[in-house]
């Protein structure tokens, strides 16, 4: 039964994941356009960080092993760890080009924060481009510096198994 409810997440994931492809492929109606709209790329970002999660999730399932944090999976294949690695880097290079974006692309943005318990409370509320785009683009660094070693991880998996 666990099984294919992980199948039916997998395959829920990939279909999430095609819609933005869709509207950035103007298959789907995308609305009203707004002046500050994100450029078609960005749909076909978040389309395949969804897309790849899902697909993961269901290569994992379909495969029948479990992956552990050591990097290695039980009663799978050698290749799946590998496998998981690089669409996890990809997703990981796919998040760091969003924020990017967000963080150093070109036009306005609209950023508001609050703090106190669980964001309720008014104590230090506010908005400004300039604060999102300095979270955005720390954000940004850390899932560079992810990918870069999630490649680096994998590259030597790689060499040392030949």
């Amino acid at each position: 039964m666990g099984n294919k409810i992980t199948i039916a997440l997998g395959l829920l994931g990939m279909a999430i994941g095609t819609l933005p492809v869709l509207v950035a492929t103007g298959v789907l109606p995308a609305g009203h356009p707004s002046p500050n709209q994100a450029p078609d790329w960005i749909g076909y970002l978040i389309g395949l960080m969804f897309f790849l999660a899902g697909l993961s999730v269901l290569i994992q399932s379909l495969a029948g092993g479990t992956q552990s944090f050591d990097g290695k999976s039980t009663a799978a294949p050698f290749a799946l760890p590998t496998i998981y690695n690089v669409i996890g880097c990809a997703i990981t290079v796919l998040l760091a080009a969003l924020f990017s974006w967000v963080a150093f692309g070109p036009g306005k943005r609209a950023f508001s924060i609050s703090a106190g318990p669980i964001g309720l409370s008014p104590g230090a509320s506010g908005s400004g481009d300039m604060i999102g785009r300095v979270a955005f683009g720390a954000a940004a660094l850390v899932f560079w510096f992810m990918a870069a070693r999630v490649l680096v991880y994998t590259a030597r998996r790689l060499c040392s198994s030949r």
